[in-house]
């Protein structure tokens, strides 16, 4: 048995995906993510210049307003070393 977390999400810098529309930023991550996530691989536009790249397409960053954690992170980051970020949920998280 691995002791590697497991991976529930990624920030990754627009600026390590390719092209320069929505569109081929989500192409570009789901190529470099997919081994991660397996399909389907969801993208979306965070805070500043980073992408939230999950397996949730209904995953957020934060908890929502209604929860008692409201605005709090979902996820415990660690940095991979070159600016994109793993995350993992953090207790009580799922499906909040």
């Amino acid at each position: 048995m691995s002791d590697t977390p497991k991976i529930d999400a990624i920030l990754c810098p627009v600026a390590k995906l390719q092209g320069g529309s929505v569109g081929d930023h989500a192409i570009s991550a789901k190529a470099l993510f997919r081994e991660i996530f397996g399909l389907p691989v969801v993208v979306r536009h965070a805070a500043g210049n980073t992408a939230l790249i999950t397996h949730d397409p209904v995953a957020n960053r934060y908890f929502p307003r209604d929860h008692p954690r409201d605005g709090q992170e979902r996820y415990d980051w660690t940095d991979r070393g070159d600016g994109v970020m793993y995350g993992t949920l953090v207790e009580g998280a799922a499906g909040a």
